[in-house]
């Protein structure tokens, strides 16, 4: 059977939309398909400029040497030196030979891209070979991170050189079986020979159509060979239902042998790399309404699809996949391949018959309750039955499941199974049939499936979050209490991320307890909620040795509230193996209430984030800096101050008395005096002497005091200094401080006043009395007497007020003191670093033998480090000094027990530390 694989022309290239596949769908291409309708997902055609550095969105690298567990001879770098873009719309992945030293690239697309299932393919033409020369295109599961190698899974598409062959390629796949790989490392499948031409003279296309089940292998369109999970050797895992991500490298040595009398450069051209799924128009549930679960799924009713390219078959390869062309029992949706029969068990229906490995069937279900479930396969056989298992959602929710001797292909039982959690919402549900049963009588006859809900769901806990001004907790571990007696919390307030204990002795600290856990993952953070305030953030790190991982093997970021506050983070770069790392982080200001910390994988052959432990507090109070300038030349400070107090004071007293007497004194006396006389003569007299005298003495006083006591003090304080200091280098310093001064005096004028008033009232009232008489003689005589009194009283007054006054002030004293301070500062130096040769990649200028010497300008009383690394990390030199000025170190190429080191390319660090720090770091590459 041969499929048409359309070859692009390298003088046009069509450009494609990316787009991620989606695992929710799964996907099958067989022989038997009719012009199959694909479309493609990912694609790298290579059309950079000449000597440009392939796509870092569509590639990394794995970069380092020690073998690769194969004992290959290469070192991987991620350099242009070898892989780059040739103008013409070719890759080159290239290898070079230096005096033995040989380096090549292995690219990956782990962390940028993966999927499962699907075509993928590459054009390829392959060096010009050899013993030794090692091609691969190929691919590894995602999950190598957290299961390893074989437990991932490898599909190896292409694999020339064991032994080097022109016409003669490699397909395999390997897994675990046993603890190591199938077959003891050889691995499942085949080597096939092209039917014409040779690998290394033009291009071929290697790749794969993969379903779930089944792996297909072509080159050029024809496919070579089909694997499925019978094809794997007892006692072994089908380990390839789930992503995979893509690599293309050129190995030297390992199994293909030595690369002796071989030429160099080899060269692998990659014309382009492709990936494709299925044209998916849409599957939907059987009837329109997606089974309800808990509930139960009758097997019949798997989903539909409406395939105007298929009519026959228009669900194949997307709702369901049969082997069979035509539905044998011809029952039920005779418009599918797939067979259904009439079923005897009870309650009757159908049930889907003629099962085979390799086939699927698609469901479309709508889980009304979270919570843990039980699986119920009704199924039937008349042997011992063959095996399947379930899909949910592209992941497996079951292991493989053996469909018992039911006795009979209508006779019904039950195999059950817990599958765990599921949540709710609409999820799809695949069928696998994976092996045959006995005497090659099929899979087995399935009824119906019946999802039980085991746990309900558990409310969600309605709680207060825990606010606090003061986090510690332990990533990953345990709580603990340092060696300050601070608490550090159990692992708390993450989402997302694996907790993992590293282990390993940690220097640099004297908590390396906190070092041994960590998380780590591709995505999570961290949530504290805090009261308002300013706080600081301590996130602690470390990386163990761990084989060859080294620099520039992790990188990562981290984000505070949004904020990225550091960028591709390489612990390993930046503190070694086996050295805490502490970054700390100062006047976080919290977001609705809280710091979220997030840690992202960034580009890097290991995209994975990690953090050991972390620490929130409030923001440390900032120490007054004291300077200090010394050394060269005196500063000369002439201080002038010039002090002007200016006091005005104004007081203003009014004491005002008046006073006011009035004495009105009306004395009308009345005087009545009545004399009679009565007699008995001749004449006779009568009279009356009536006297009235009324005195009125209303003396009205009125006495005003006002005293009005108004101090003003005015103080006008104005101080001016002047500092002036001449030295060099300058730096001014201004420093204008306002100190303003209020005193505030209440003034209450007491006054005690004694006043003595004196009235002394002499009354000499002159009276003119009005008398009248009447005498009663014979004749009769009246007279009358009138008088007016005058009262002219005399009036002492005598005022002696005592006025004692208590003045209280006021006053307002505003001091300015501005200070131009001009001091001497000692210079900051940087120490330099340099070294007697230069080294640029690919090292065209190695040691070889001599001694290496490096100068060092240091300034003052210095400490200095020279330390010497493995590109593993492992330290295998270090010497350090005291300096007081330049210094010379020297490396005799010899490690720390006194022998010489192998050939090879070394780390170099160089620390200086005093006044002033710095590092350097470099490579240098022996050979002797």
């Amino acid at each position: 059977m041969r499929i048409e694989i359309r070859k692009k022309s390298n003088s046009l290239k069509s450009l494609f939309l990316f787009f991620l596949f989606s695992p929710l769908l799964s996907l099958s291409v067989q022989p038997a398909l009719a012009d199959p309708q694909w479309t493609m997902v990912w694609n790298d055609e290579f059309n950079g400029a000449t000597g440009s550095a392939p796509d870092p969105t569509h590639w990394t690298y794995d970069t380092g040497g020690g073998g690769w567990g194969n004992g290959e001879l290469e070192t991987y770098t991620n350099t242009t030196a070898n892989a780059y873009m040739d103008g013409s719309g070719h890759l080159v992945i290239q290898a070079l030979d230096s005096g033995g030293n040989y380096t090549s690239a292995r690219m990956k697309t782990q962390g940028v891209f993966d999927q499962a299932y699907g075509m993928i393919e590459a054009s390829i033409q392959l060096p010009s070979g050899g013993s030794g020369i090692w091609p691969a295109w190929w691919m590894l599961g995602q999950n190598i991170g957290s299961v390893g190698w074989p437990a991932c899974g490898e599909i190896d598409m292409l694999e020339d050189g064991l032994p080097w062959s022109n016409t003669v390629i490699g397909e395999h796949v390997h897994g675990p079986v046993g603890g190591g790989d199938y077959n003891g490392g050889a691995g499942v499948g085949n080597n096939y020979s092209l039917p014409s031409g040779t690998v290394n003279s033009g291009f071929h296309t290697y790749g794969v159509q993969w379903s779930p089940n089944q792996i297909q292998f072509f080159i050029d369109g024809t496919i070579e060979q089909t694997l499925t999970p019978g094809s794997i050797p007892g006692g072994g895992t089908y380990v390839f239902n789930h992503p995979f991500f893509m690599l293309l490298n050129l190995a030297i040595g390992g199994p293909s042998g030595s690369p002796a009398g071989v030429s160099f450069p080899q060269q692998m051209l990659v014309d382009y790399v492709r990936v494709y799924k299925l044209t998916d128009n849409g599957t939907s549930p059987y009837g329109g309404t997606a089974a309800t679960v808990p509930g139960t799924i009758q097997a019949e009713n798997f989903d539909t699809y409406n395939d105007t390219n298929d009519p026959v078959e228009p669900g194949e390869g997307f709702a369901y996949n049969s082997l069979p062309t035509n539905n044998v029992s011809g029952q039920y949706r005779t418009g599918d391949a797939m067979s259904e029969e009439a079923c005897g068990d009870t309650g009757g229906g159908y049930d889907v018959d003629y099962t085979s490995p390799g086939q699927w069937l698609q469901y479309t279900i709508n889980v009304t309750q979270s919570g843990t479930y039980n699986l119920d396969a009704r199924v039937a056989s008349s042997g011992q039955g063959g095996t399947f298992h379930f899909d949910l959602d592209g992941n497996a929710i079951t292991a493989e499941m053996t469909c018992p001797n039911t006795g009979g292909w209508q006779n019904w039982q039950d195999v059950v199974v817990n599958v765990g959690n599921i949540n709710s919402g609409q999820h799809v549900l695949l069928l696998v049939e994976d092996t045959m049963g006995a005497g090659n009588l099929g899979v087995c006859n399935f009824n119906y499936v019946n999802l039980s809900l085991v746990t309900p769901p558990t409310p969600t806990p309605t709680f207060t979050p825990v606010v606090s001004s003061t986090w510690r907790v332990n990533a990953g571990g345990p709580s603990y209490v340092d060696t300050n007696g601070n608490t550090w919390l159990a692992d708390t307030n993450y989402t997302g991320g694996t907790a993992n204990t590293i282990g390993g002795a940690i220097s640099g600290t004297a908590d390396a307890a906190l070092y041994d856990t960590q998380r780590y993952g591709a995505s999570f953070n961290y949530m504290f909620n805090v009261p308002a305030g300013s706080y600081q953030a301590t996130l602690k790190f470390a990386e163990t040795y761990s084989g060859d991982f080294g620099a520039g093997d992790r990188l990562f970021n981290v984000s505070i509230n949004g904020t990225q506050v550091l960028s591709n983070l390489d612990i390993f770069a930046k503190a070694g193996a086996n050295a805490a790392l502490d970054e700390i982080f100062n006047n976080i200001a919290p977001s609705g209430g809280a710091i979220t910390i997030q840690f992202t994988g960034a580009t890097s052959p290991d995209p994975i984030a990690v953090i050991e432990a972390i620490q929130i507090i409030p923001q440390p109070a900032t120490a007054t800096p004291t300077y200090t300038a010394t050394n060269t030349p005196t500063s000369t400070f002439t201080n002038t101050t010039t002090n002007t107090p200016t006091r005005t004071l104004t007081s203003t007293a009014t004491n005002t008395v008046t006073s006011t007497s009035t004495n009105t004194a009306t004395n009308t006396p009345t005087n009545t005096m009545t004399n009679t006389s009565t007699g008995t003569a001749q004449p006779t007299s009568t009279f009356t002497n009536t006297a009235t005298k009324t005195s009125t003495n209303t003396p009205t006083k009125t006495t005003t005091n006002t005293s009005t006591a108004t101090p003003t003090n005015t103080v006008t304080n104005t101080v001016t200094n002047t500092n002036t200091g001449t030295a060099q280098p300058t730096n001014t310093a201004t420093n204008t401080p306002t100190n303003t001064s209020t005193s505030t005096v209440t003034n209450t004028p007491t006054h005690t006043a004694t006043q003595t008033n004196t009235h002394t009232f002499t009354n000499t009232p002159t009276s003119t009395p009005t008398s009248t008489v009447t005498n009663t003689l014979s004749p009769t005589e009246t007279s009358t007497q009138t008088g007016t009194p005058t009262n002219t009283p005399t009036k002492t007054l005598t005022n002696t007020p005592t006025h004692t006054p208590t003045a209280t002030s006021t006053f307002t004293s505003t001091s300015t003191l501005t200070h131009t301070n001009t001091p001497t500062i000692t210079p900051t130096y940087t120490p330099t670093i340099t070294e007697n040769i230069v080294i640029a990649e690919p090292y065209p200028n190695p040691s070889r033998g001599s001694p290496i010497t490096f100068n060092i300008q240091v300034p003052g009383e210095s400490t200095v480090t020279l330390d010497v690394f493995t590109l593993a990390f492992r330290k295998v030199y270090a010497e350090t000094t005291h300096a007081y000025g330049p210094v010379t170190l020297q490396w005799d190429l010899k490690d720390i027990s006194g022998a010489l080191v192998s050939n090879g390319l070394y780390y170099v660090r160089i620390q200086v530390s005093g006044n002033e720090s710095t590092t350097k770091t470099f490579k240098v590459l022996v050979l002797r």
